[in-house]
């Protein structure tokens, strides 16, 4: 094709086009931020070279307010950051320069005889303005109670301790992390328990301690050399899939945390009564009766027992709220109050797939000098928000820093789009 003055010019004339929509787009609806370092993992990826790229909506916030548990990005002073991180916290980093005379409100927010240089932040909100916030015992606290996550938002949060797809990555078998009590047999990452006709129990238990640690890129890692500060993590999930084979006995999914001992016990025949227990305590009830293959999910999180059957609710109770104490990390509880995940079979044969356990994130008090809503109530001002990282041990967050202005929220995270393989919404 003959390239003509005017052809020349068109192209010209679409290429500014394109780019003043790019930037238009950019500027007003969608843009692009790289993930540089694993505050937010297991969620969002970073690297300071590999992290993930993900879509922010810039907009979402003039059609509807921020909601708790949205992961946004904002804006923070650098100084701010620097304050905070060297003068608070040395072995952080490498000291950043400061201006003279800073001057620190309650809040956080920093105020010096200078301009602001802005970096940008991605956290998750927690916080909403005008709500007191307090972390203790590893949970959210808004206005004195505990802080329920539900739905979509906390299949979101929770983290995954072990799975098939986990223990094919570590080249392990379900047996390597999973001891057996009784009469239990392993094929590949199946296990078959049989306890019919039999007054023993066939039972399988997690074997190692389950800790808010997430493993993470070095580089970008704050508190490594803090790991034997980590906390042992007791809201827990366990899920798998059953068979009944035979005998018309109980199948129990068991959780225990600080001593207490919970259990989801689930009939196995064509009629009977599920149940849930504490310390072998009837707290609710439902009949319900299996005779073929389920899927079973049992949690303990936020005060909550949850039993699904199949994806749907059988069994729910509201567990007390945990009492104020600060966490001291896995080092000074007892072996006999660390958590613990299992399953259990009596009188029948059950056969088990596709078994995983998760933990909450639990919001740690151990990271540096605790400064804002930390085992103390910390009430947010009429435009303030409260932000944290999903990995707790080693974001650097609100926890520190305090507050986030609504006018320095820049948009909703909504989509990882690189690399390729993690394409996925963000919840």
């Amino acid at each position: 094709m003959k390239l003509t003055r005017l052809t020349v010019r068109e192209y010209a004339e679409s290429l500014a086009i394109a780019f003043i929509l790019a930037m238009v787009i950019r500027h007003y609806g969608v843009e692009l931020f790289r993930i540089p370092t694993s505050s937010m993992q297991p969620t969002l990826h970073g690297s300071r070279v590999h992290g993930d790229r993900i879509m922010v909506n810039k907009f979402r916030f003039d059609l509807q307010p921020p909601q708790q548990w949205d992961i946004v990005v904002f804006k923070i002073d650098e100084n701010r950051i620097h304050y905070f991180r060297d003068n608070e916290h040395p072995d952080l980093g490498e000291p950043g320069p400061l201006p003279n005379q800073i001057r620190v409100r309650p809040n956080g927010l920093i105020d010096y005889d200078a301009s602001a240089r802005y970096v940008n932040y991605v956290k998750r909100l927690v916080g909403l303005p005008g709500q007191t916030v307090e972390l203790r015992n590893g949970n959210v606290f808004i206005d004195g109670s505990i802080s329920r996550k539900s739905g979509a938002v906390l299949d979101a949060l929770m983290v995954p301790v072990t799975n098939d797809d986990l223990l094919e990555e570590e080249n392990m078998t379900l047996a390597d992390r999973w001891a057996r009590t009784g009469s239990v047999s392993f094929e590949e990452n199946a296990a078959t328990l049989r306890a019919a006709g039999s007054a023993e129990m066939a039972a399988l238990q997690y074997r190692e301690r389950i800790l808010d640690w997430v493993e993470s890129d070095p580089q970008t890692s704050l508190t490594r050399r803090q790991r034997g500060l980590l906390n042992v993590v007791g809201d827990l999930r366990i899920a798998f899939r059953f068979r009944h084979l035979s005998g018309d006995g109980t199948l129990l999914a068991r959780l225990s945390d600080d001593g207490n001992e919970y259990a989801a016990s689930i009939p196995l025949g064509p009629a009977g009564v599920a149940r849930l227990l504490r310390n072998g305590e009837e707290v609710a009830r439902q009949g319900f009766g299996a005779t073929d293959a389920h899927r079973l999910e049992f949690s303990k999180v936020d005060a909550r027992l949850t039993v699904k059957i199949d994806g749907l609710t059988l069994l729910e109770h509201d567990l007390e709220c945990p009492t104020k104490v600060t966490a001291e990390g896995a080092r000074s509880r007892p072996p006999t109050e660390l958590s613990k995940a299992g399953v259990a079979v009596e009188a029948a044969d059950v056969a088990v797939e596709d078994v995983r356990l998760c933990r909450d994130i639990y919001y740690t008090s151990t990271r540096h000098t605790p400064t804002f809503g930390v085992d103390e109530p910390f009430t947010l001002g009429a435009d303030e928000y409260y932000m944290l990282g999903d990995n707790s041990p080693n974001s650097f967050d609100s926890r520190q820093w305090g507050v986030v202005k609504e006018s320095h929220l820049i948009g909703k995270a909504f989509f990882v789009l690189w690399p390729i393989p993690r394409w996925q919404l963000i919840r």
